[in-house]
């Protein structure tokens, strides 16, 4: 399924006029795809509508209830124009209740939103406040058509929106229904094709489909050798914890790799391990800071290996981090898992990423890829697809942008990962991500599919396990473990 920014659902709508589909038809069906969407038998309804052509929707579907029986009444909030005005007439006609809103006791079964469409930006005030707040008290099972009003389509940002218990997408669900507040306002999401064009543009959702060829029937002959293998490198003596989730998710072999080496710090080398049993354990030299750059000990370690993440729990040692990050960049064909403190010695001096010879996939949350951009964490927040996309086209890299739904792009190819949930928002989840994408990257297979497919795998996970725990009891680690039996669930 693809997942359309605002603008290129309307390029889309646009293509598909001009080809010869009036918008009056386009309204209309999207009128008949949320009727069919939903059942109304012995419902009172109340619809109301904006000025614009989500309001044309609803007085589109004001005639399709009336036709088939059901009590209906409409409301508008500002006179309409445009096309919404022939169904507003039709409605009028066929003596449909029309009133302003200010009549409006919201004493009804279902009151269906038509306020705002997708390309609604900004916050919402004066009338259409009191309008929304008035929706969301009323007790009402509430519809709305295409996106909750009051939700930016493309960014998901919602100062104050309706709060949906059902949300009918025409065509295409949208970047805005699954990112930032999206989720929290769109309640059930139902994609409804009108038989709108939309080629090749936007994102692709990950699905199941996107992981069965990760893990296919291996032959008999094979070795360890067949399935690549990672490096890890992370851990300080503040933080040797975050690490160690990673190498779980690499040593258990469930993400695919079959060698996995965690290279540390020499002063917690021991500690790790009674941690550490089906992989080797690499110490770097380091000083009480954190890990001190050694070209020969790099090279060694890095020998054979198809991909290497760098930075959970490194400490602030940026400097050292750095120069290990350069050795690495500089080497063709290496993939190179950048997170945490990686990220934040790359801020330091990102166009390094211009000289590399590896191929690289940043993981950064809002604020790390704010530092990365150079620009407030409420600007990224504001416009996340710009920001991933711009880096990643930029730099010639892979960014993956962790939020309520997870942005992957190149800045060509873009997935959207729509499953998760709050049973993520925990310390080091972050961490299980990056070894179960070097553990399906280690295979041979590209960064940018590897960390969609392993962004999905890990939430499935997650959903799974909060049904056992609850969205709040569950740990990383029992991510890290469910992935064996997560696969069999999904193949």
């Amino acid at each position: 399924m693809r997942i359309l920014t605002d603008a290129q659902m309307r390029e889309c709508d646009n293509r598909s006029v001009l080809s010869g589909i009036s918008s009056r038809e386009l309204m209309y069906r999207a009128a008949l795809s949320v009727y069919e969407s939903h059942d109304w038998s012995n419902k009172s309804v109340y619809i109301i509508c904006g000025k614009g052509n989500n309001g044309g929707d609803g007085y589109a579907l004001a005639n399709i209830l009336n036709a088939h029986g059901h009590r209906v009444r409409l409301y508008y909030i500002e006179e309409n124009a445009g096309e919404a005005l022939h169904y507003r007439s039709e409605a009028a006609d066929k003596g449909i209740s029309i009133s302003h809103v200010n009549e409006c006791d919201y004493n009804c079964d279902i009151i269906v939103d038509c306020i705002f469409g997708t390309g609604f930006k900004g916050s919402v005030c004066g009338v259409y406040a009191e309008v929304i707040d008035s929706i969301n008290a009323s007790g009402a099972y509430i519809i709305s058509v295409d996106i909750p009003s009051g939700l930016n389509g493309t960014s998901g940002i919602a100062k104050k929106a309706v709060i949906a218990d059902k949300t009918v997408a025409i065509q295409c669900a949208k970047t805005g229904h699954y990112l930032s507040d999206g989720k929290d306002c769109c309640g059930e999401l139902v994609v409804k094709d009108i038989g709108i064009d939309v080629l090749d543009c936007g994102y692709i959702q990950v699905e199941d489909k996107h992981i069965a060829s990760f893990f296919p029937k291996r032959k008999n002959n094979s070795n360890k050798s067949t399935f690549g293998k990672t490096i890890v490198i992370g851990g300080c003596s503040q933080y040797c914890g975050a690490v160690k989730l990673a190498n779980i998710a690499l040593c258990s072999m469930r993400a695919g790799c079959g060698l996995s080496t965690l290279a540390v710090p020499y002063n917690i080398a021991g500690c790790m391990g009674e941690a550490v049993m089906e992989s080797t354990i690499y110490p770097l030299d380091c000083n009480e800071t954190g890990i001190v750059y050694n070209a020969n000990k790099i090279d060694a370690l890095i020998r054979g290996a198809s991909t290497v993440v760098i930075g959970m729990g490194l400490g602030a040692n940026a400097k050292e981090i750095m120069a290990t990050l350069k050795h690495l960049l500089s080497i063709k064909g290496l993939k190179v898992i950048i997170d945490a403190d990686g990220l934040n010695a790359l801020a330091c001096n990102v166009d390094v990423l211009n000289d590399r010879a590896a191929d690289v996939l940043i993981t950064p949350h809002p604020k790390e890829m704010s530092r990365l951009c150079g620009m407030g964490v409420e600007q990224v927040l504001a416009n996340p697809i710009d920001a991933a996309e711009c880096f990643a086209a930029k730099y010639g890299v892979n960014v993956l942008l962790k939020g309520a739904s997870t942005l992957i792009t190149d800045g060509k190819t873009g997935y959207i990962m729509t499953e998760g949930g709050a049973y993520l928002s925990k310390g080091g989840n972050g961490d299980v991500l990056d070894g179960v994408i070097a553990g399906i990257a280690s295979q041979g297979h590209d960064l940018l599919i590897s960390a969609a497919a392993a962004s999905y795998l890990c939430a499935i996970c997650g959903a799974n396990k909060s049904e056992l725990y609850g969205e709040q009891g569950v740990m990383p680690s029992d991510i890290a473990i469910s992935i064996k039996e997560t696969l069999d669930r999904l193949l």
